[in-house]
């Protein structure tokens, strides 16, 4: 047997291995980009959940603040019909007491 039937024999069998291992390396190319996929669209859905939650919660926050000037006036006005209760109710009390 010379060189070239070596190479006859050889050369086949390299071409086979070279597409064995070509195919199994597109397939985990493959798989990998699958999952990164998969990672992306669980990313953007993750995020798309936060944004949501973002805005509900500032709608909501919008909803419910108020100013600390409008505060204060509601606060003034409250602190002014209480006194004005405890007024009358000591106005109410001394009445009673004069009562025999």
């Amino acid at each position: 047997m010379g060189n070239s039937s070596v190479y006859v024999v050889l050369w086949p069998i390299a071409l086979a291995l070279i597409a064995l291992f070509g195919g199994i390396w597109i397939r985990r190319v493959s798989q990998d980009s699958d999952g990164a996929k998969a990672a992306a669209k669980s990313a953007s859905e993750s995020a798309h959940a936060v944004r949501q939650e973002l805005h509900h919660f500032q709608i909501e926050v919008m909803g419910n603040y108020v100013r600390k000037d409008d505060y204060r006036v509601g606060e003034d006005r409250i602190l002014e019909q209480m006194k004005v209760i405890d007024g009358k109710v000591t106005e109410i009390s001394n009445q009673l007491a004069k009562r025999p």
